[in-house]
């Protein structure tokens, strides 16, 4: 992640990441034929022998996945559950329980203009913030304003949260400047240790170290 990315940006790349699993697994037939081509080279140079699991009758730990070849079996067993799995787990992680954030990149203009999202739902899930806002009871008007302002607007439309918020002006529009500060300012990922900044050496120092608890308690 860099430093200056907003969460727009983010979700796009959620967005890409989760569109190309989803291709790829689409195109699973074509798609492994060039893995497995690859798998074989690396197995022929390790000397392992292509081979598919034995099938039994019972099976207690794994069940017999129908196949006619190992290519075959390794597609169905290997690829697609990978596959599946990924996608789940991307969708499950940035789900629609984040749909508060999500309405809030409504408010760039790029984004607004093109939205089919009722105006309704959009004041729904951004008066999450309503405590931060400084006239929540107003929010509806000024997103219909907002986004008829942009619908007309003949320049260049802001495409990302930063530019968004250098266009909006603050007294014609406060609720949206606030959540556009709001958005600016959501993290993307964990915070990062900066041991550059540490003050361990300012708080434990030898002095401190070899201080009995006397005089510590004294000072």
């Amino acid at each position: 992640m860099k430093r200056d990315q907003d969460i727009l940006e983010a979700y796009m790349m959620v967005d890409e990441v989760v569109g190309n699993i989803k291709s790829v697994r689409k195109n699973i037939d074509s798609d492994f034929q060039v893995w497995y081509k690859q798998i074989l080279d690396l197995s022929e140079k390790l000397g392992i022998v292509e081979a598919s699991p034995r099938k039994t009758s019972i099976q207690r730990n794994r069940s017999n996945i129908p196949s006619c070849s190992p290519i075959d079996h390794y597609k169905k067993s290997v690829a697609i559950p990978l596959l599946d799995s990924l996608t789940i787990q991307m969708q499950d992680q940035f789900s629609d329980e984040d749909r508060h954030t999500r309405h809030l990149l409504y408010l760039v203009p790029s984004i607004i203009v093109n939205n089919t999202l009722e105006l309704s739902e959009a004041t729904e899930g951004m008066l999450f913030w309503e405590n931060d806002l400084p006239f929540p009871k107003s929010l509806g008007n000024e997103l219909r304003r907002w986004q008829i302002m942009w619908q007309s607007a003949e320049k260049e439309l802001p495409s990302n949260l930063l530019f968004a918020l250098g266009a909006c002006d603050e007294d014609a529009f406060p609720n949206i400047h606030r959540l556009l500060l709001i958005t600016c300012t959501l993290p993307i990922n964990s915070a990062e240790a900066e041991r550059s900044f540490s003050l361990v050496k300012q708080i434990k120092t030898c002095t401190r170290s070899t201080m009995c608890k006397e005089r510590f308690s004294d000072l």
